[in-house]
């Protein structure tokens, strides 16, 4: 199985999908946008929204749950969800906004990545 990965104008990934899936002939083939979920506070309640993700912990879905942990020490340790094990990549985290930076290697190179993350006390 090849994966190719097509870099897109942010914001124009939906319009960029839909193209590649009326040129995709195959029925072996899959055109998909990575997403993951984080919580957003909307009118005083928390709601899962679905953001655009390039990564490869998505899953069959294609969609990076949010994790839950809780502050151990210096660090966060994280208890359940798909950044399990992933704690010493955590570069900040927003409380508030309910989010974590990642440093990650992709493509031979450092980049940031932000991922859904609720922290427990």
């Amino acid at each position: 199985m090849s994966v190719y990965v097509i870099y897109t104008q942010s914001g124009k990934e939906l319009k960029a999908f839909e193209k590649i899936q009326r040129l995709v002939l195959l029925p072996t083939e899959e055109v998909y946008i990575p997403t993951y979920n984080r919580q957003r506070k909307r009118e005083g309640e928390y709601q899962i929204v679905e953001k655009v993700l390039l990564y490869k912990l998505c899953g069959k879905e294609h969609v990076l749950d949010v994790s839950t942990g809780y502050y151990e020490g210096k660090g966060v340790r994280i208890i359940k969800g798909p950044l399990m094990g992933l704690e010493g990549q955590i570069k900040k985290i927003n409380r508030h906004k309910r989010i974590a930076i990642l440093e990650l290697e992709m493509l031979s190179r450092m980049v940031e990545i932000t991922v859904g993350l609720e922290v427990i006390y």
